[in-house]
């Protein structure tokens, strides 16, 4: 059942136990500030004993200090399922080596058209760029070379197309002993559609595009930390 708000009751659903959630317009307004409602209710889930689980395309090292600055107790998906941080260990599951080839090669074909973002410097799987190429053009450009490409709406993104947030989730969930049916995911971008398929229940934010909205358990009409908040404060009746 979806729905323009959020569900008026949700006695027909399961114990959640842990919420795999994205970053940047999740959490954030489109200028990248952390909503800081949204991080008091993290914390406030913490302390119920619900496994937030940080899920996002963001460079590790930022992903992991984030995770911890605003109270978060799960594993950490970082660079779009490409590395997985938990118990103290940096696990990276991606190939950067072919998706940097792949870049080079298209920074090679396009030179005034391509340049990557300050973060590649800390990136250890994917790369980040920023270009006025249409995606599909790169993905043509690409084809082939096992690399991926995805636009966030913050920048696009090169990946081992071997992985992604879904895959890494999986592993995550497996690493703390949560089914797929016990965890909820929430997100706003087309990123997010393989998390949504290994949860039991996905929620879309306002900001999310059609394609995102119309596979999801459920819809919310309002944007980034603010329908984060509502979503989940129905969710879990708090």
């Amino acid at each position: 059942m979806k729905s323009g708000g959020t569900r008026s009751t949700f006695k027909e659903s399961p114990m959640y136990r842990a919420v795999s959630f994205d970053v940047d317009g999740t959490i954030t307004d489109r200028k990248l500030h952390l909503d800081l409602e949204a991080v008091k209710l993290i914390r406030k889930l913490v302390s119920k004993g619900v496994i937030m689980i940080l899920n996002t395309g963001n460079a590790a090292p930022i992903a992991y200090c984030l995770s911890r600055y605003i109270g978060c107790n799960g594993p950490v998906i970082a660079e779009n399922g490409g590395v997985l941080v938990y118990d103290g260990s940096v696990r990276v599951l991606a190939d950067r080596n072919r998706v940097l080839d792949s870049y080079t090669a298209l920074k090679r074909t396009f030179p005034n058209r391509v340049r990557e973002t300050l973060t590649n410097r800390f990136r250890l799987a994917d790369v980040s760029i920023k270009t006025d190429l249409p995606t599909e053009t790169i993905a043509s450009f690409l084809r082939g070379t096992g690399v991926a490409v995805y636009d966030s709406g913050f920048a696009v993104h090169l990946m081992d197309e071997r992985w992604n947030k879904g895959k890494a989730l999986k592993l995550a969930l497996e690493f703390v002993g949560v089914k797929k049916q016990e965890t909820v995911s929430i997100g706003d971008s087309m990123l997010d559609i393989e998390m949504f398929k290994i949860s039991g229940f996905s929620i879309a934010l306002a900001n999310a595009p059609e394609d995102l909205k119309s596979i999801a358990s459920m819809t919310v009409d309002m944007p980034g930390g603010r329908g984060f908040c509502k979503a989940l404060k129905s969710l879990f009746r708090i």
